[in-house]
């Protein structure tokens, strides 16, 4: 049964939190404080309150967000309300929490009588949580209004990474150009690298015109967004019979792509090793995916022309947008073939998957997909399409897999009224029932629901070891709790179990845990203890090779990687892998990542037969060492 691979307007925010690079890849300069000192005068106990409150600040935004919501609240009469709702939207921003900041910040607009400096300062803030929320239009005229509050370098560099994200999704995308320009002058690798690819997705994009307009605005070359137009106007020009006046352009702009990492003309039917593409949904309904996506690839891109470790050489990622559709996702792959690329990335979504699997074919060019349902792809046989992720349905088998082998064989499933729930529960049941294990007892929640108390109560009719829960990890913090109430505490699965006290049960707590994060351990990991996850990737800083991908992430664009970000990297670390074992060619290419066996961050990446991942992933266990929760990858 198929399902979408959909997720809530709340966890997709959640995941694009820090979608922007901040302070982490800016040089350090003197602050200038825009805002005044908060009032002296009104009530003590208020102004102490905000002072408690700016220094919890500094160490947790959300507990910070909670008190400065409050002092704002109680004393709302008070001269220090507005700096209260100002640090409010603040501290709500810094969290990830871009709803609430919004709420706080307009409440702080709302407040005509604030001093002008705090207002400036609340536009600033505000425009930033627009345009993570996606509100592009709304973010932009807010970022106007507040740029003269901004205090720091780091700021200023957010700033314009907001103003050239924003403008690249708006209604005139070339206007995003000199944005993208001023931030790639203090970003690292890979936040350079991801604006390069940005930059040629845009240009791509352009008219003939519009392309030849905004490259005599920026002659002579001197910027990235001029040495991508400069390739994009010589290109038009060889196809309008000018070659002449094509070379002259690309020799104006040639030592500068050079310096930049681009590559120059390729010629026809040859590839270059050291060049990616990538088709992915930049524009349209599935844009935030397709921009995650390609955080991975930049990083990667990043992290390969920064380290002798990993490669000899360059490595160039070329991206193509699909604008969420097939046609032009069917165009960009063309595109990219003809200009040289080794190998493909993406699309996402499965009928484009489908689609650019038939041109790679045709062409014959690798292409890496990052669709989640591999099953279902109309594929066939072809010798150049590669499957990287791993379905729901695969790795809810791999915990089957794992429960069996640690001596299992009676279990629960309690799953959401849900496409994904049912599809996923069944793969899950299949496997045990193949393993030779029993599903003794199976349950149903409103995938909506916030109180478990019921279901659970049903669970409990029947025995079992083992319980398993198909959805986010959101939801599973709920439902966690919940079982420890009704009795049913998590556990590791031991050879001699110990005695539980009358009226418990110990179990082996097993999920999907779609998107993973750190969070979980601080709202649920006392009632999770010894669970097993197969949420596809998680931030373990305790793994030696997805620790060091966090901390390059982090430092790039200060937020965590999700999944699609892992999957992005992960997908250009094998390709270079197969080009360092000795593939020249993509007849090659393909043929070394069917031989290929890569450490990386989402498994040891092998592809069986079918060219569809033929590891299992990697299973996360929640642990507790030294009093304090841990969520640990379990490589063999």
């Amino acid at each position: 049964m198929a399902y979408s691979w959909l997720v809530t307007k709340t966890t997709l925010l959640w995941l694009l939190a820090g979608l922007l690079v901040t302070t982490s890849g800016c040089p350090t300069s003197k602050r200038r404080i825009f805002v005044p000192d908060a009032p002296t005068n009104g009530d003590k106990t208020a102004r102490t309150r905000f002072q408690e409150a700016r220094a919890l600040f500094k160490r947790d935004n959300e507990k910070a967000t909670a008190e400065f919501e409050k002092i704002a609240a109680q004393y709302a009469n008070d001269p220090i309300a507005p700096w209260a709702m100002l640090y409010a939207g603040i501290s709500a921003y810094r969290a990830g929490d871009y709803t609430k900041a919004i709420a706080n910040l307009r409440k702080l607009n709302g407040q005509a009588h604030a001093n002008m400096k705090v207002l400036r300062r609340g536009k600033l803030f505000l425009g930033l949580a627009f345009n993570y929320e996606g509100r592009h239009a709304d973010a932009v005229a807010h970022l106007r209004d507040g740029a003269s509050a901004i205090e720091n370098d780091g700021e200023r560099t957010e700033w314009q990474a907001a103003m050239a994200e924003s403008h690249s999704r708006g209604v005139r995308p070339v206007a995003s150009l000199t944005y993208y320009d001023a931030w790639h002058k203090s970003g690292r690798p890979a936040e350079q690298a991801y604006i390069l690819s940005r930059l040629q997705a845009i240009v791509a994009k352009l008219s003939s015109a519009d392309a030849l307009q905004s490259y005599d605005v920026v002659k002579p070359v001197k910027t990235p967004a001029g040495a991508v137009l400069a390739h994009r106007v010589a290109n038009d020009l060889d196809a309008a019979g000018n070659p002449s006046g094509a070379t002259a352009i690309r020799n104006q702009a040639k030592a500068l792509r050079a310096k930049l990492g681009l590559p120059s003309a390729t010629a026809a039917g040859k590839a270059d090793v050291n060049m990616l593409g990538a088709v992915l949904p930049l524009t349209g309904r599935r844009s935030r995916r397709g921009d995650l996506a390609m955080r991975g690839l930049a990083l990667a891109a990043g992290t390969f022309r920064d380290s002798a470790k990993l490669s000899a050489g360059p490595f160039t990622l070329s991206v193509r947008d699909s604008q969420s559709k097939l046609k032009p996702a069917v165009g960009g792959a063309e595109a990219l073939a003809t200009s040289g690329v080794i190998a493909m990335v993406g699309p996402i979504h499965g009928g484009s998957v489908d689609a650019v699997s038939v041109k790679a074919t045709a062409l014959g060019v690798p292409l890496l997909s990052l669709n989640p349902r591999s099953e279902l792809r109309k594929t066939g046989q072809s010798p150049f399409v590669f499957h990287l992720m791993l379905s729901a349905e695969e790795r809810a088998k791999a915990l089957a897999r794992y429960a069996s082998n640690k001596g299992v064989q009676k279990f629960a499933v309690l799953a959401p009224k849900s496409g994904y729930g049912r599809a996923v529960g069944k793969a899950f049941r299949d496997e045990v029932t193949r393993l030779g294990g029993t599903v003794t007892i199976e349950a149903s929640y409103d995938r909506r629901a916030t109180s478990f108390t019921k279901v659970i109560r049903t669970l409990k009719a029947k025995p079992w070891g083992a319980v398993f829960i198909p959805d986010q990890a959101r939801r599973l913090e709920l439902v966690a709790p919940a079982l420890t109430a009704a009795g049913l505490i998590s556990s590791t699965v031991r050879k001699k179990r110990r005695r539980s006290r009358r009226g418990t049960r110990r179990f082996l707590l097993l999920s999907t845990a779609e998107f993973l994060a750190p969070r979980y351990l601080a709202s649920s990991g006392r009632y999770s203890r010894g669970a097993v996850f197969a949420p596809g990737f998680y931030p373990d800083r305790f793994d030696s090779t997805i620790s060091d991908f966090v901390d390059r992430y982090e430092q790039s664009f200060n937020r965590l990687p999700t999944a699609l970000d892992a999957y992005g990297f992960d997908a250009a670390l094998v390709v270079r892998a197969a080009i360092n074992s000795g593939a020249k060619s993509r007849a090659q290419l393909s043929q070394a990542l069917m031989k290929s066996r890569v450490r990386a961050l989402t498994g040891t990446v092998r592809f069986s037969a079918q060219r569809r991942r033929a590891d299992a992933g990697l299973l996360y266990q929640v642990r507790r060492k030294s009093g304090r929760y841990q969520i640990r990858a379990m490589r063999n």
